[in-house]
Parts: structure tokens; C-alpha cells; sequence
């Protein structure tokens, strides 16, 4: 993979993880159990999976809900 393809991920992934902490009800992301994250040069966002299929992009969130 070209370095700047992982480059793109990581950066789309720290926008959906900002994004995501921005709705109210919303607390945080989170790895879950199977510890969904993306992985850039000296960077990890968890709770955010980003990666590209057939020239898609597909993107896995896990988040913690504030309930009450």
C-alpha cells in the first residue's frame, strides 16, 4: 500500500472520531472488543476502522453512548 493511502485513512478517521464525539449523546469512541481502530504513520484512532475496498471506502464506528 502507498504510504499516502494510510496517510488519507488516518486522517479521515481523526475527522469521523471528531465528529462522532461532537453528537450530543455521544461520549466517545471506543475499540470495542475486537479493538476497531485505524493505524497511521505514529498514530491510532481508536474506535474508528477505515479501509479501502474495491475503490470504496468503508468505515466502522463503535462509540460509547451516554444513556439517562
Amino acid at each position: 500500500m502507498p504510504e499516502h493511502a494510510a496517510l488519507d485513512e488516518i486522517v479521515i478517521a481523526r475527522a469521523v472520531a471528531a465528529a462522532v464525539r461532537a453528537v450530543p449523546g455521544v461520549a466517545e469512541a471506543s475499540p470495542g472488543r475486537l479493538t476497531t481502530a485505524t493505524y497511521g504513520p505514529g498514530q491510532v484512532v481508536r474506535g474508528v476502522g477505515v479501509a479501502r475496498a474495491g475503490g470504496l471506502l468503508d468505515i466502522d464506528i463503535h462509540l460509547i453512548a451516554i444513556y439517562g
